[in-house]
């Protein structure tokens, strides 16, 4: 596994709850040269329209830079 630029990619948010998608558990690499367990979530509302986006963004609210999956990818 290598690691991933936030510039090149960000996760995919595939777990459900409530109005939050999030990506799981990730390991990160952030701007003070730290390593941290997170999670990129996307927080919304239900509406008549379908889902709709509010917020996006890291868990722990720090400047994550790399990112990679803690587990390989199902295959």
């Amino acid at each position: 596994m290598e690691w991933i630029s936030v510039k090149d990619d960000l996760p995919e948010c595939w777990s459900q709850h409530g109005n939050i998608f999030a990506s799981g558990y990730l390991l990160t690499w952030d701007s003070y040269n730290e390593f941290e367990v997170d999670q990129y979530s996307k927080k919304g509302k239900h509406t008549s329209g379908g889902w709709v986006k509010e917020s996006e963004g890291w868990d722990s609210g720090n400047q994550v830079t790399h990112w990679m999956n803690i587990y390989p990818p199902k295959q």
